[in-house]
């Protein structure tokens, strides 16, 4: 048996008990070795506790068929499946539910669960969530991260991962950052791609409390947000591109300082391209805060902003004061923006409503925007 994969196959009937489901479950996930491929028959799985891969690489996960996994009213614990300190892990083809039915999760819903979360990935190099949906979780439904017990120390530890083809609904959001420390940051390289994200509280968002760089945000939706389709904060390198937003209750993007009680060291950020998007009937557009007062800061400047080639529609800045109903806002307070332009975006203004505030930040330039006569 030397080199080769053990194969786990679970048979089972869509008339599964509650407390069969969570011991099948469990038992698959937890007794994979390195190298492992588990394949998933359809049926539905209640499950009652945390699965948990730790210190394991090279596990697929796989729905064969329609694969629901559920968690159980009586539920102990945060997450249906958490991979801790492993690589190489990946999910394909499975639906995770969540106990916040609520319909729909959004800013007025009070049955909300904070803490009642779906997938965690903390620690983890070159793995992905692929062709899955993420369905009623009152926090994350996906949250990719670092690890506290990583091997290697690093602030950042968790790299190179991908969710593509997935889709979240009636969730709060999807997210890198965590809750439990200052010391430990997102993930660098990551990649979205082909995603719907879909009557969702929030969104995506790319989250840290210590530097990270590299993010790919490509050809998803982002359609009925309740909150902000995206929040970035302290990401370099980030492109947002092809993606389409409509019905987005507050910002499209906002791109801001993590909270000063989060974070204990100055981090620079630099580098974000917003490209070839279409936005369509939000009440709020593009917000890009340099720093706050009181911020830790190192470096004066925030260079290579680029908003470019994008198609504004109907964006309702009403729910805003007179200064910030434009639809892109560029904030700053002792970072000043550098090398940095808005260009060639097309948009249609209605009321009190602009394009670009650059009162502020003079080094921006804004070329070859054009007003749509709708």
């Amino acid at each position: 048996m030397l080199g080769m994969k053990f194969l786990f196959v679970i048979f089972i009937s869509f008339s599964v008990s509650a407390h069969s489901g969570d011991n099948d479950f469990l038992s698959m996930i937890e007794r994979a070795e390195s190298g492992s491929t588990i394949e998933i028959e359809p049926g539905d799985y209640d499950v009652c506790s945390t699965a948990y891969i730790k210190n394991k690489n090279d596990i697929k996960i796989v729905g064969v068929g329609e694969v629901k996994i559920r968690k159980c009213n009586s539920f102990n614990g945060e997450y249906i499946l958490s991979v801790i300190d492993s690589d190489n892990v990946s999910i394909d083809g499975v639906s995770f539910y969540g106990l916040t039915d609520a319909k729909y999760i959004n800013e007025n819903t009070t049955n909300i669960v904070w803490g009642e979360q779906g997938v965690l990935f903390s620690g983890t190099s070159g793995s992905s969530v692929e062709n899955s949906n993420f369905y009623n979780f009152g926090d994350a439904a996906l949250r990719i991260t670092s690890s506290r017990s990583h091997y290697s120390g690093e602030q950042v530890n968790s790299k190179n991962f991908r969710a593509e083809g997935n889709v979240f609904y009636n969730v709060t959001q999807v997210t890198t950052t965590h809750p439990w420390s200052k010391d430990f940051g997102g993930t660098r390289d990551i990649i979205f791609k082909n995603n719907l994200f879909y009557e969702m509280k929030g969104g995506l968002k790319l989250s840290s409390r210590k530097g990270v760089s590299n993010a790919m945000v490509e050809s998803n939706i982002f359609n009925f947000i309740h909150g902000s389709a995206m929040e970035v904060n302290y990401y370099s390198n980030v492109v947002i591109k092809d993606n389409s937003f409509s019905n987005v209750n507050k910002f499209i993007l906002n791109v801001f300082p993590n909270s000063i009680s989060n974070v204990n060291e100055a981090i620079d950020w630099n580098g974000l391209s917003f490209i070839k998007n279409t936005a369509f009937k939000s009440r709020g557009g593009i917000r890009i805060v340099s720093d706050v007062a009181g911020e830790l800061i190192s470096g004066k400047h925030v260079s290579n902003v680029i908003i470019s080639a994008n198609k504004f529609v109907d964006v309702d800045m009403s729910l805003y004061g007179v200064s910030n109903r434009h639809i892109i806002n560029f904030l700053e307070n002792e970072k000043k923006f550098i090398y940095s332009v808005v260009k060639m975006n097309s948009y249609n203004t209605s009321g009190d409503v602009s394009l670009l505030n650059v009162e502020h930040s003079t080094n921006v330039q804004s070329l070859d925007n054009v007003e749509l006569k709708l």
